[in-house]
């Protein structure tokens, strides 16, 4: 029988870890004397669970800069599963990481058929790989949604889905006006352009050059630009260091607060992905910069079902911010989409204006307490009230 108040969790990428670990500390709350294990990162851990794998070691993306980590997903796979089948969890709760997460949600219900699998925050089905719906709907028994349009998709399916809105509108707040913060990152000269080159070592080794060479030359012609940096905890100081070259002493490099450092900008280039959904969320104008390897490109590229691919851009429907993706990420394009907002402030406040549109449909706060009261109803239902509608 499975242990009514032990739970795994496994959540890949740096942004799942936060999610999981929000939605960790609001169901403590609900359930108190729950333990929780599996894998995740440092934010998973410091909110109680033990980790038998630690995925900021593995951040990787795409088809073909997967490869060398192989050897390391095995290895956790292994443990995860040999942890499941002793331990027999209450519920198994999966946070990014589809194929992953997906072959191991088949295995634990082969191992532990009591064990109640609640897929959160559903894999960009509505992007690309569309059939995998049909695989989340036979190997979860529930699935959490944050953007609203989600939720028509999986009942379609015939599955359990609940809106639970999106994690970062709680999260994604600076701690300080923007003056303040530029005062306490430095930042003298105007304008301040934000950098956020993601979380992985291969988005950054590809996109921070391009960054780098794109402020050098803007720099040319606005001799008082400064940039702001938040790296991602999971990443390495000399790895930024290493890749900022002529603008290195023009650039402040902070440890995290990538909200705090979108704040104090005026603009911001940002890594495709969950971070231009902070940008958004902010109000920060930005630009959106992307690309994978070729051969992973051609790979996705057969499964690929959207227009847009930012996350801005994927809500409002329509192109809002500009994307710069494959062969379009170059440092000359980049320079014209900055300076295109940089040099017309009307530009950058309707940008702002669309971009509180996005805001808007990411739902109110208190969505991680929604979710963990989702787990709930669906792990103890004899012991949570149903939501009153």
């Amino acid at each position: 029988m499975p242990d009514n108040d032990l739970i795994m969790i496994v959540a890949g990428e740096a942004s799942a870890d936060a999610h999981a670990a929000a939605l960790l500390r609001e169901l403590s709350a609900l359930r108190p004397g729950i333990s929780v294990f599996g894998a995740g990162g440092s934010r998973l851990r410091d909110a109680g669970a033990e980790l038998l794998f630690d995925f900021s070691e593995v951040g990787v993306v795409g088809f073909t800069e997967i490869l060398p980590a192989l050897p390391k997903f095995w290895t956790a796979y292994r443990s995860l599963l040999a942890a499941a089948a002793q331990r027999r969890p209450r519920g198994l709760i999966l946070l990014d990481l589809p194929d992953f997460n997906l072959m191991l949600a088949r295995k634990v219900r082969n191992l532990s058929p009591q064990t109640r699998i609640i897929y959160y925050i559903s894999p960009q089905v509505w992007a690309w790989r569309k059939g995998r719906v049909k695989t989340i709907a036979r190997r979860a028994d529930a699935m959490l949604v944050i953007f609203p349009f989600e939720e028509e998709i999986y009942r379609q399916a015939g599955m359990d889905v609940e809106f639970v809105g999106h994690p970062l509108s709680d999260s994604a707040h600076p701690s300080a006006p923007a003056e303040e913060l530029r005062r306490e990152f430095g930042l003298t000269g105007s304008p301040v352009v934000a950098l956020l080159p993601g979380s992985r070592r291969a988005e950054v080794e590809k996109l921070l050059p391009v960054m780098a060479e794109a402020g050098r030359r803007i720099a040319e012609t606005h001799p008082d630009i400064q940039f702001v940096l938040p790296r991602a905890l999971t990443l390495p100081e000399e790895l930024i260091a290493g890749r900022l070259g002529a603008i290195a002493g023009r650039t402040r490099v902070v440890a995290g607060r990538a909200c705090d450092a979108l704040a104090a900008a005026d603009a911001a280039v940002i890594a495709s992905g969950t971070a231009t959904l902070e940008g958004a969320i902010i109000g920060t104008p930005m630009v959106v910069i992307g690309a994978l390897s070729w051969a992973s490109y051609i790979m996705a590229k057969p499964f690929v079902h959207v227009t847009h691919v930012s996350l801005p851009n994927v809500i409002a429907g329509r192109g809002i911010v500009p994307e710069l993706l494959q062969d379009e990420a170059r440092p000359d394009r980049l320079v014209a989409e900055l300076l295109n907002l940089l040099d017309h402030r009307e530009k950058l406040s309707e940008m702002r204006a669309e971009l509180g549109q996005v805001r808007l449909a990411l739902g109110p706060g208190g969505s991680s307490r929604r979710a963990a009261e989702a787990v709930a109803r669906r792990l103890w239902p004899e012991s949570v009230q149903a939501p009153q509608p």
